[in-house]
């Protein structure tokens, strides 16, 4: 993989404006366009680059198809050492949703 002062994942509008401004600061900007399909809110890519991604936690979230959303999520770090298939899946994301208890416990009396 070459190497490059920035990498931006996606091509939406701040995407792009992001790139542009680097790219005018002197940066060497790569950007990666990895879309195949969408479908409402959802955008389906090519499994190609493993990203690795720092979060806050998981919540269950009935606005995505996935069925969660990640709090304060970011870019830690690219990983050209794993495959597409060593990569964490939405199933292994629906296992850190916190456990849903059934509500208060009832005290015998």
């Amino acid at each position: 993989m070459a190497e490059h002062d920035a990498v931006i994942v996606g091509s939406g509008i701040n995407s792009l404006a992001c790139a542009a401004l680097l790219a005018r600061a002197g940066w060497d900007v790569c950007v990666l366009e990895r879309e195949t399909e969408r479908r409402g809110i959802a955008v389906f890519v090519r499994p190609e680059l493993v990203v690795e991604i720092a979060l806050d936690g998981v919540q269950a979230s009935t606005r995505y198809p996935g069925g969660v959303a990640l709090r304060f999520a970011r870019v830690k770090r690219y990983r050209p050492d794993k495959s597409a298939d060593e990569a964490d899946t939405i199933d292994d994301l629906r296992a850190l949703l916190p456990r849903r208890t059934s509500g208060p416990s009832e005290q015998p009396s």
